[in-house]
């Protein structure tokens, strides 16, 4: 048992190693705030670790945790919805039917096309060099700010801003050029 247990552990660290940066990414687009992106991450790999019955099919990896993300990001946004009706609750000049989620921001066909465009750009990232993988990680799918990513990496902020700019030009560039966003699209 221990021996699968230690198994266990080295796959899961190796899906976060590989599907981390493109979770968060898609958790901070939904939730539009680092730190709750964090904590859902996080969530996410615990919630799988701890319901892991030994995935029969480990290539499914990827779709079972996006999948559990977009149910925490839905579970998310209701807490907060809860949360917001029930401070509201006692305030007669605030509409209870304001209140209701937009429907649109949450349905899964949405968030197929937004996972779909996710994969297309994580292949369009694999031509970048190091340089403007570093920086298109760090800048666009992670959100750090520009001199958060100067410290870490030791490039000027003006060297940071040029390889960000250049990397989402070559990542834009190559979404065309394979048909995935149209000319008049970014």
């Amino acid at each position: 048992m221990a021996e699968q247990s230690g198994q266990n552990v080295e796959f899961w660290r190796e899906a976060y190693d590989e599907h981390g940066a493109a979770l968060f990414a898609f958790l901070r687009h939904r939730v539009k705030n680092r730190q709750d992106a964090e904590d859902l991450l996080q969530d996410v790999f615990i919630r799988v670790i701890k319901t892991d019955t030994e995935l029969r099919e480990p290539s499914r990896v990827k779709s079972y945790l996006f999948s559990t993300a977009y149910n925490l990001t839905i579970n998310y946004f209701r807490r907060r919805k809860f949360d917001d009706l029930s401070s509201n609750g006692d305030d007669p000049n605030v509409d209870p039917f304001e209140q209701v989620p937009d429907v649109h921001r949450l349905q899964p066909d949405h968030e197929a096309e937004w996972m779909d465009l996710n994969e297309h750009v994580l292949t369009s990232m694999e031509a970048l060099n190091e340089r403007y993988k570093t920086a298109f990680q760090f800048g666009v799918l992670e959100g750090r700010a520009y001199n958060e990513i100067a410290r870490m990496t030791g490039w000027t902020d003006a060297q940071v801003k040029v390889n960000v700019h250049r990397a989402r030009k070559a990542i834009i560039k190559d979404l065309r050029d394979r048909g995935v966003l149209e000319e008049n699209q970014w």
